[in-house]
């Protein structure tokens, strides 16, 4: 994989995240990377700044929720979980911002309990 700087992107590309987000969640904000509605449904792309760590992998980017700190020739650009040393992000264990592993569980478990809508034929 080559270093996240130097990936070239295709925002257009049916693959990209904002496409495949906007797909599978039925809402789109246009550019806006935060698309998360008043019910906590939609979805977010984090940033490099919020996912933190060694991100020079374009792996990593994807695999936003893990960090690696074992870095070498040998496993430079592997996704994390292909290398040793890997671990949930703490950022994302830890942040209260819609996309880390509270939010995004608490809104999971919470959708989960709701009743479902009668159906009427």
């Amino acid at each position: 994989m080559p270093p996240l700087d130097q990936c070239l992107t295709h925002l257009d590309a049916p693959d990209a995240c904002l496409n495949q987000t906007r797909l599978s969640s039925g809402r789109d904000c246009g550019e806006d990377d935060n698309c998360i509605a008043m019910d906590g449904s939609g979805y977010y792309a984090v940033t490099r700044t919020q996912v933190g760590g060694f991100n020079a992998s374009t792996m990593q980017g994807h695999n936003f929720h893990l960090h690696f700190d074992e870095v070498t020739m040998d496993n430079f650009g592997l996704p994390p979980q292909h290398t040793r040393g890997y671990f949930v992000n703490p950022r994302f264990a830890e942040t209260e911002e819609a996309w880390g592993m509270g939010p995004g569980f608490d809104w999971l478990a919470a959708t989960a309990r709701r009743p479902m809508p009668s159906m009427r034929r």
